[in-house]
């Protein structure tokens, strides 16, 4: 409920704020933000990422539309 993604919002402040990566196929309320603070290489990744791809994960976090 509401107060279970609040808490998770508040775990994911303390892993990024600590410089720490979170696991993505395993934290379905990740944000955008988060992802990018996780993945220091996203920008590289993204020169290889096919823009035809994407799933419900990626329009969350990639901001990537249908």
């Amino acid at each position: 409920g509401p107060a279970a993604a609040r808490w998770l919002r508040e775990l994911e402040e303390v892993v990024v704020g600590a410089g720490r990566a979170l696991y993505p196929a395993k934290h379905r309320t990740m944000t955008p933000g988060a992802y990018a603070a996780s993945y220091s290489n996203l920008e590289g990744f993204m020169a290889y990422k096919d823009p035809r791809f994407t799933s419900l994960f990626w329009q969350r976090v990639g901001g990537v539309m249908i």
